[in-house]
């Protein structure tokens, strides 16, 4: 699902797999560890 940017506390939170693409990286899931793997 998509989800959109927020602004917490004046900062900005985007969505670890728009920000990771957008450089060029891979995102992956890591269901056992609940964990984010990105790879450029």
């Amino acid at each position: 699902a998509d989800v959109a940017p927020e602004i917490v506390n004046d900062r900005s939170f985007l969505p670890a797999r728009f920000a990771a693409e957008a450089f060029g990286a891979q995102v992956g899931w890591d269901e056992a560890t609940q964990t984010v793997i990105i790879v450029r």
